[in-house]
């Protein structure tokens, strides 16, 4: 429970500075036809968003078993919790990048990018790792985090490629169907 709300902290941290405002400055701007300004606006957001979450992230880091010894003192909870905290907490710039490129993505209105990004990283990518290092690795119930770290990272590297293809810049609705 204490590595879910730690993480959750962290992800909304993220989200707030990232893209609580996003969606609107996206889709405005793209509506306008100032696509320099969403890209400033993006460079600005993924800056505000990393520096955010890694100071977040390193706080919790130094503080990492002190959280989750808030939740309990079993051994077996404090060793797994104390070490996927700690590995996830690496992934954060990561999650902030992530976060940027959905809020990117959903404000202009391609919403099927944000929703290739959620699942690819929830299911479409841990999955099918976490069963290839069971088989082919010895990492035993670390390979689970190893999974979750590397999705998120793949996915953003993923996500960034559709950002720089550029298909989010146009618009989904043309100006006579407005009318």
């Amino acid at each position: 429970m204490c590595i879910i709300i730690a993480y959750i902290y962290l992800h909304y941290l993220g989200n707030d500075a990232g893209h609580g405002y996003w969606h609107a400055v996206i889709g405005q701007n793209l509506g306008a036809g100032q696509i320099q300004r969403v890209k400033a606006a993006f460079r600005s957001s993924l800056i505000l968003s990393i520096v955010l979450m890694s100071a977040g992230g390193l706080s919790l880091v130094i503080f990492t078993q002190r959280v989750i010894e808030w939740f309990t003192n079993d051994p077996d909870v404090l060793s797994q919790g104390t070490y996927y905290l700690q590995l996830i907490c690496i992934c954060i710039p990561a999650m902030a990048v992530f976060q940027v490129l959905v809020g990117t993505f959903q404000g202009s209105g391609h919403t099927v990018y944000a929703r290739f990004m959620d699942m690819g990283r929830l299911w479409g990518l841990p999955i099918p790792m976490i069963l290839l290092f069971k088989h082919f690795t010895h990492w035993g119930s670390n390979a689970i985090w190893y999974a979750m770290v590397l999705s998120n990272v793949i996915i953003c590297i993923l996500g960034y490629l559709l950002y720089l293809k550029g298909g989010w810049q146009q618009q989904i609705f043309s100006k006579k169907s407005r009318a």
